[in-house]
């Protein structure tokens, strides 16, 4: 199970409560009235397709919690996000989609600080949090719109001290401490000192993201004592990917009991979600083997888990319903009363200095309404800095040819068209192993492609739009060509 307060706060060697340290301003510490307001916990694992979930038909991963939050909540089966971390995480937090904002890999739009669900909410009268994974260089994390914040990495591994930013101040654990019990601490520590007002907590969870390292609860205490020393060597342990998958699971079990003890439980929607596809790791599903597809843009990249619990107001079910990234901001707005001008895609040639979000709220059908769910779901991947791109240009090798170009695509349940003009009927063809040329369409199909080709149209986005990797070779080297 998850590393108990007191034995965080032995081994850590300082402690994440108190209102001072989770940076809570007078305004934060004084908002009233809103007490009826339902509070929001957005968890954002990393790395996370559906294959890893019972809920979606896995057979290979022990996740009890999320396992009884999707039995007592409501499943979304068709939620779609980026097949890589930097562009997911700046849609979600903007409601836009990529070809409005993304520029590189590891930046956010600086014209959209002030413009984050953290704005957002922290208008709406929410105290905000975010901690963990957070990537961004170059902006402001005060000006986005978080009362409290806790930001470190895990690119040297999850047993490691240092490059830890509480409230933009450095931290350093006395010893090697357990990473995701630190932010799991705050997150904590946020919501106990926030219990009698409302409040927002975005909780990106860099597990399971790799290094694949053990978990305090994993049997092997060399391995794990090996890596508090700095082990850095790759670990291919197929028990410690599965470790970790279980003890994310329980990091949320603790988020969950945290909120049951304070009895706020049913005032809170817990809403799990994944920011791409699994990296590489295999999973049975249904009685079939499936491999995660981050990076790619088929389902094993872009489709990821949406669990959403409300006790006591979200009934159980399972929805077709199709969600992609850009709705959380919308379906945030909505729960905060916060009225949005409509989508980008339905508004008349909006300026682009006032361009509105693109998603659409799925809160209806938390409250057992039908609302109204889009008709297609969109995904865009430029590849532009993406860490594929960096390390052939580093190499002076050209990557696979499928992969020299950033694509789109526009889908329904069942079909699937990209911006370069293949469709896939992905319900019989998941692998997307059979593209249907336009002249062979049936009537079923000429409809669908016309369908998703005027998505294309609304969104003002085309195959030309996207840089191609000789263009980013150039601007690496000095160029800097337009897009």
């Amino acid at each position: 199970m998850g590393m108990t307060r007191r034995r965080f706060l032995a081994t850590s060697g300082f402690a994440l409560g108190g209102s001072a340290l989770l940076g809570l301003s007078g305004d934060a510490l004084a908002r009233e009235g809103n007490a009826k307001r339902p509070n929001v916990v957005l968890i954002m694992a990393d790395d996370c397709g559906i294959e890893l979930f019972k809920a979606y038909g896995s057979e290979s991963h022990r996740t009890p919690v999320l396992d009884a939050l999707a039995a007592e909540g409501v499943v979304f089966r068709h939620c779609y996000a980026t097949p890589l971390c930097t562009p997911t995480r700046v849609s979600i937090m903007t409601g836009r989609y990529n070809h409005r904002n993304y520029t590189t890999f590891g930046a956010f739009p600086k014209d959209d600080e002030t413009r984050t669900f953290g704005n957002l909410m922290k208008k709406a009268g929410y105290a905000t949090c975010m901690a963990g994974k957070w990537q961004f260089k170059g902006v402001s994390i005060a000006r986005m719109g978080f009362d409290a914040t806790l930001r470190c990495d895990c690119w040297r591994g999850y047993w490691t001290t240092g490059s830890i930013w509480a409230n933009e101040k450095p931290l350093k654990t006395a010893e090697p401490t357990y990473r995701p019990d630190i932010v799991n601490r705050f997150v904590l520590d946020f919501i106990e000192a926030n219990r009698a007002r409302p409040f927002f907590v975005y909780y990106p969870m860099f597990l399971i993201h790799h290094p694949e390292q053990p978990s305090p609860d994993h049997s092997d205490t060399k391995l794990i004592e090996k890596c508090k020393r700095g082990f850095a060597e790759p670990i291919r342990q197929e028990s410690v990917f599965r470790d970790m998958v279980t003890y994310m699971d329980s990091l949320v079990g603790n988020v969950v009991r945290k909120l049951d003890e304070l009895g706020i439980r049913e005032n809170t929607i817990i809403l799990f979600t994944g920011d791409n596809g699994t990296s590489g790791h295999q999973a049975i599903v249904n009685g079939e083997r499936l491999s995660g597809g981050k990076g790619s843009m088929s389902d094993s990249g872009t489709r990821v888990p949406l669990i959403a619990n409300w006790k006591g107001t979200a009934k159980p079910a399972v929805v077709d319903d199709l969600v992609d990234v850009t709705d959380f901001y919308a379906t945030l707005a909505d729960v905060g009363g916060v009225s949005l001008a409509p989508p980008a895609w339905v508004s008349a040639r909006p300026a682009a200095a006032a361009l509105p979000p693109d998603g659409v709220s799925f809160l209806p059908r938390l409250r057992g309404e039908r609302g109204t769910p889009r008709e297609w779901a969109f995904v865009l991947f430029d590849r532009n800095g993406c860490v594929l791109w960096r390390q052939c240009v580093k190499k002076g090798e050209l990557p696979p040819e499928h992969l020299r170009q950033g694509s789109f695509w526009a889908r329904t349940q069942r079909w699937k068209l990209y911006g370069d003009g293949r469709l896939y009927d992905v319900a019989r063809d998941p692998r997307e192993t059979q593209a249907i040329a336009a002249a062979n369409d049936t009537q079923e199909s000429a409809r669908v492609r016309a369908m998703l080709s005027a998505v294309f149209r609304k969104l003002k986005v085309a195959q030309s739009d996207l840089i191609t990797f000789d263009g980013f070779k150039a601007r690496v080297q000095g160029a800097k060509p337009q897009r």
